[in-house]
């Protein structure tokens, strides 16, 4: 987990660093500036591979202005790109024999059968399921201001892209969320912005709307954690007693249920407890909010 967390902290700063990079040097003249913008590329698609796609916001940028003019920069940009991630090529083919590969195994990209709608609304970890608010970010991502939309377009372009790689990626679920998706946060971010903008909000109720969104998801990411573990085993325990005529106690206490054969408390327990790998119930997305602040209030108190 430790490492996992690394890597996807790496790649969420390489993919921010890029971002900055291309809007702060994206005007200056000569192919200076865009080396540097490709070389941060490199870094970042170092990091996680899938970032090759934001390759997109330059190209989009460039050949949409004046291509004749602007592809020797392109180009100046992609070998960048391609010098930065020389590392990665070379140690792919000493593992994989290799210089291009997907270290996952062929069978984990399923390039032809996209599964979007599960990438964003999986109960089990879905990007909008368990983080809502990304939704509002995605929409602004597409609010275009009329004057200069250009930049706009690339990052909504390199987004999409992103999207269908995500999609056709294997399933993801084993962790909190979806977390594959961090390095589309810099998206997200100015999509909040253009929300903002066509939008706008007092700063306390922006806050206020932030603050609401942030102790949901806390209080979700609780949850995962196992803060309401033996609550759910007890609820469950308690129904599964009294429907085979028995007590929770004696369930606690013993290997047999009455009349019905051996009882497995461990497997109980596992199946039970918030699923880390599966899909919480509607009432764990939802209800069971407010039993993770009576817990919280309840151990501060004790």
């Amino acid at each position: 987990f430790g490492q996992d967390a690394m890597s996807l902290t790496v790649s969420f700063c390489c993919v921010a660093l890029y971002l900055f990079a291309w809007v702060r040097l994206r005007e200056r003249e000569g192919y200076m500036p865009w080396f540097l913008i490709g070389a941060d590329l490199g870094l970042a698609t170092l990091a996680r591979w899938q970032n090759v796609t934001f390759a997109l916001v330059p190209t989009v940028d460039l050949l949409a202005r004046d291509w004749k003019r602007d592809f020797p920069r392109l180009v100046a940009c992609g070998a960048a790109t391609v010098a930065a991630f020389l590392p990665q090529m070379a140690a792919w083919k000493v593992l994989y024999g290799s210089f291009l590969t997907i270290p996952q195994g062929g069978g984990f990209m399923d390039w032809t059968h996209p599964h979007l709608f599960t990438l964003l609304f999986s109960p089990s970890y879905g990007l909008i399921t368990w983080t809502p608010l990304m939704l509002v970010g995605m929409i602004g991502l597409f609010l275009w201001p009329r004057e200069n939309r250009l930049p706009y377009v690339a990052l909504a372009v390199a987004f999409l892209a992103q999207l269908y790689v995500q999609s056709a990626a294997g399933n993801v679920g084993w962790s909190y969320g979806m977390r594959r998706m961090d390095n589309c946060m810099p998206l997200f971010a100015v999509g909040f912005a253009l929300i903002l903008t066509r939008f706008p909000l007092r700063p306390r109720y922006a806050a206020a709307v932030l603050a609401v969104f942030v102790a949901w998801n806390s209080l979700f990411v609780l949850q995962y954690a196992g803060i309401l573990n033996e609550f759910y085993v007890m609820r469950a325990l308690t129904a599964f007693a009294a429907e085979h005529g028995a007590t929770p106690q004696a369930l606690l206490n013993t290997r047999h249920i009455p009349g019905n054969g051996p009882f497995d408390l461990n497997a109980f327990i596992v199946q039970h407890i918030f699923p880390k790998g599966g899909a919480p119930t509607l009432r764990q997305f939802t209800l069971d909010k407010w039993h993770v602040l009576t817990t919280i209030f309840e151990r501060m108190i004790t």
